[in-house]
C-alpha cells in the first residue's frame, strides 16, 4: 500500500470520502483482508482523537501549561513578579518564631510574605538519593489566616520547570524528586502574576 493510497484509506476510515470514491474502495476492502486490519486500525485511532476533543481540560492545568511556557521563554512581561519580604529564616534567624513548624537540621525553612499572601516553605533532602522535597503552605494573611485552594505552583531549577502541584483546600503543596540544585518557586495568583521566591542558601 503506498502513501496516497494510506492516505485514501485513512480519509475513508474518518468518513470523509466522496460517495462514489467510498463505493468503489468498499469493493477493494471486501476483497482483501490487508486492507481491512488497516483501515480497523485507522478507525480505531480516528475514534480516540475524537474523544480526545470531548475532554474537559481544567482551567488550572491551562495555567500552569501557560505559564510554564512563559517561565521558559523567560517572558518577564506575561507574568508580573510580586515584591515578597523574608519574615523568617531558619539558616539566617537562630530562635523559632511562633507559628514555625518544627525544624530539623536537614531542612531549610523559610517563610515570605507577599503583599496579603503569606508562603511557608521548607526544603529537606530525601533520605535516598532521589534529590530534594518542597513542601510548603500558602495562606491569606487577614484577620485569619486563611489557606489559599488550587492555586498552580511550579518548582524551577536554571530556568527549567522540574516539579509542579496544585495547593490543597489546606493551601499546602509539595514536589519531590527535585534535583540538588538551587531551586526557584513560582506560585501562580491570578492569570498575570505569581511570587517568584528562591530557595537557595539563606535569603536576607
Amino acid at each position: 500500500m503506498n502513501t496516497q493510497d494510506t492516505t485514501q484509506w485513512c480519509d475513508y476510515a474518518r468518513g470523509l470520502m466522496k460517495l462514489s470514491s467510498a463505493e468503489r474502495m468498499q469493493a477493494e476492502l471486501a476483497s482483501s483482508e490487508r486492507v481491512r486490519r488497516t483501515v480497523r486500525h485507522f478507525q480505531r485511532v480516528a475514534e480516540l482523537a475524537r474523544s480526545d476533543t470531548a475532554l474537559a481540560i481544567p482551567e488550572y492545568a491551562v495555567r500552569v501549561a501557560k505559564a510554564a511556557g512563559s517561565l521558559r521563554r523567560h517572558d518577564s512581561e506575561r507574568l508580573a513578579r510580586r515584591p515578597f519580604s523574608v519574615l523568617f529564616d531558619s539558616l539566617r534567624d537562630a530562635v523559632v518564631a511562633t507559628g514555625i513548624r518544627d525544624l530539623q537540621p536537614f531542612r531549610h525553612q523559610t517563610v515570605f510574605r507577599s503583599d496579603d499572601y503569606i508562603v511557608d516553605v521548607r526544603v529537606e533532602q530525601e533520605t535516598n538519593p532521589n534529590g530534594q522535597v518542597v513542601v510548603g503552605q500558602l495562606l491569606r494573611h487577614q484577620e485569619k489566616a486563611q489557606p489559599v485552594p488550587r492555586i498552580p505552583v511550579l518548582v524551577l531549577s536554571g530556568g527549567r520547570v522540574v516539579g509542579r502541584d496544585l495547593t490543597s483546600r489546606f493551601g499546602e503543596f509539595q514536589a519531590a524528586g527535585l534535583p540538588d540544585e538551587p531551586l526557584e518557586l513560582c506560585l501562580l495568583i491570578g492569570d498575570e502574576s505569581c511570587i517568584d521566591i528562591p530557595l537557595g542558601d539563606s535569603i536576607c
